[in-house]
């Protein structure tokens, strides 16, 4: 049985929802957009359409999908920036 219109809406409109408002928070606090959460809201609203013709257990696997990427990506990113930060202080010989 397919997800239909209604549901596949609020399951993927709600993560993307939730994305788009952390984004617009970081605007608001940082004066910064998050553009990798910008990119997977985008990708989730993308796949919308599809997810009315999946199964539920499917429809709800592409979110998880979309997220744990963003996850990955944003945790690879905070690495490269710690690396850089402690990459700076260099040991000095006395």
């Amino acid at each position: 049985m397919p997800l239909g219109l209604f549901s596949a809406l609020a399951l993927h409109g709600g993560a993307a929802l939730y994305l788009l408002g952390q984004a617009l928070f970081g605007l608001r606090m940082h004066g910064a957009v998050n553009r990798l959460r910008l990119l997977a809201a985008g990708a989730v609203l993308a796949v919308t359409p599809l997810a009315v013709v999946l199964p539920p257990l499917a429809g709800l696997s592409v979110v998880v999908i979309v997220l744990v990427a963003l996850i990955a990506a944003e945790s690879r990113q905070e690495w490269a920036r710690t690396q850089q930060f402690w990459g700076s202080f260099s040991p000095t010989a006395d």
